[in-house]
């Protein structure tokens, strides 16, 4: 491979079977741009750093030090990368689906927050490169996931935070947090203000976005809304939420909720009699509950969704009826499927106005449970 000088691209991801490679490799390829490194070698970051024409990374780190690092001397010229602090075993087929995503993202899997340090995390959260971070299996998160965001005077990048079988972290915010995000401009808010997409995964003790989660915490006149621009909210296997809490102040831009196979939650939305009749969520588009068993409520008051057109429903037999939905929007096409006789022995589905609805899919009894996270999200 040493008299391949002029070599750009390598990838060598799929050789699952390669566990070393020579010492200075990576140097004997000066115009090397793009390198694709198998997820069972560690890369050597001194080394990569020093090829002046790499732009694009796949493989794996030895720690959230060399990330940065990497990301640090390669800023400039940096235009797509995949990485992996791993800290235990990983399964590959796990790392195919990394691939469907073309933006850059970092993973830390298996990893021991404690044991890095804050500046490191830092450079996570605030550079421009990372886009999706994702925390699968991790130690050392708070009770409160903000207590782990660093401070920093700039904005955020990331778009996208999955947390996936992490064991600490039991809410977003606390109450007090909550409260001091809308009313005061603090830096470490920063770190959740661009999100568009949170994904939560079989996290065994979390209860909800928001400490006590509910309408009791609903601040007066927000001045900074820390989740404006999420848009994606999804929650599979989170087993002690009981309620989802979402201040409705904070989530005008939602366009999607899933929430799947989570045993203990009983209501998605909760207003208090103050706070009037109507909820608004202008541009929620989806809405898909499945394997609920004890939701018994989806909002305790009317719904002003005008650009909902899909609401599935499955697996949430005390579900017995639906909240009123008023939009302004036309007909397009209403179709049951697996009607059972639930609609009309529950007094009808309370949809109000012109339903611009594709697909509403009821089906209280059915046992719905989706091994494969990514077919169904």
């Amino acid at each position: 491979m040493e008299e391949l000088v002029n070599l750009r691209f390598l990838s060598l991801y799929q050789a699952g079977y390669l566990n070393i490679l020579p010492k200075s490799l990576f140097l004997k390829f000066a115009l090397l741009q793009c390198f694709h490194l198998p997820f069972q070698i560690k890369a050597r970051v001194e080394e990569i750093v020093r090829l002046k024409h790499f732009e694009e990374f796949w493989g794996l780190m030895k720690s959230v030090s060399d990330v940065n690092k990497y990301i640090r001397y390669k800023q400039s010229h940096l235009t797509m990368f995949k990485i992996i602090v791993l800290g235990g075993f990983i399964h590959y087929n796990w790392l195919v689906s990394m691939y469907d995503d073309n933006r850059n993202e970092v993973i830390l899997h298996q990893c021991n927050l404690q044991n890095e340090e804050e500046e490191d995390l830092s450079m996570l959260f605030f550079n421009q490169g990372t886009q999706i971070l994702t925390l699968k299996e991790c130690e050392g998160l708070s009770n409160s996931l903000l207590d782990d965001f660093p401070r920093s005077i700039k904005l955020s990048f990331l778009k996208v935070l999955k947390i996936d079988r992490c064991r600490g972290i039991e809410y977003f915010l606390t109450n007090k947090q909550f409260l001091i995000a809308n009313q005061e401009f603090e830096s470490r808010f920063l770190s959740l203000w661009n999100l568009e997409e949170i994904k939560l995964i079989e996290l065994p003790n979390f209860v909800g976005l928001i400490q006590n989660t509910g309408a009791t915490v609903e601040p007066q006149l927000p001045q900074v809304a820390v989740f404006s621009f999420l848009r994606s909210l999804s929650i599979w296997g989170c087993d002690k939420m009981r309620k989802l809490g979402l201040p409705l102040s904070e989530f005008q831009n939602l366009e999607d909720i899933k929430i799947v196979n989570c045993i203990e939650i009983e209501e998605i939305i909760e207003v208090r009699e103050e706070q009037g009749q109507v909820v608004s969520l202008p541009k929620l588009k989806k809405l898909g509950l499945w394997n609920l068993p004890r939701l018994k409520s989806i909002c305790n008051t009317a719904m002003s969704c005008g650009s909902i057109w899909c609401i599935q429903l499955a697996g949430c037999p005390k579900l017995k009826k639906l909240p009123r939905i008023l939009t302004q929007l036309p007909i397009r096409l209403l179709k049951l499927l697996k009607k059972s006789g639930w609609m009309k022995n529950n007094g009808g589905s309370h949809w109000s106005g012109s339903i611009p609805l594709t697909v509403i899919y009821f089906n209280p009894c059915l046992n719905f449970i989706y091994r494969s996270w990514d077919k169904l999200f």
